[in-house]
């Protein structure tokens, strides 16, 4: 196993995650990755309609933030496969690999 796994779990049981820590993770990914597209639109990185969906994806989670919107397993699945879209067609015409983001290899996938 990995090594952090011998540290924390000196029993050697299984680790399986929680659904409460899986969606934890999720929404730690999806705050960096609003984080990125707030800074690629700052530095002009995107270019098209990926401005207008990086916006749409800003102003939604900014929105549901703000109890405009409301906030539901379904609305939360849907920003996140945006994000994850938008990102990935931000790097499809870069000769350069993106940086490490998570799950963006499967922009279909929540």
């Amino acid at each position: 196993g990995h090594l952090f796994n011998q540290v924390w779990n000196p029993t050697g049981e299984p680790l399986v995650p929680s659904i409460r820590w899986e969606a934890l993770r999720a929404g730690i990914q999806d705050a960096h990755l609003l984080m990125w597209l707030q800074a690629a639109l700052k530095q002009d990185r995107l270019h098209g309609d990926e401005i207008a969906r990086a916006q749409a994806c800003l102003d939604t989670a900014r929105s549901i933030a703000e109890g405009k919107s409301e906030l539901t397993d379904a609305s939360v699945a849907q920003l996140s496969r945006e994000l994850r879209e938008v990102y990935v067609a931000s790097w499809s015409r870069s000769p350069t690999p993106p940086p490490r983001c998570p799950r963006a290899e499967s922009p279909g996938s929540a």
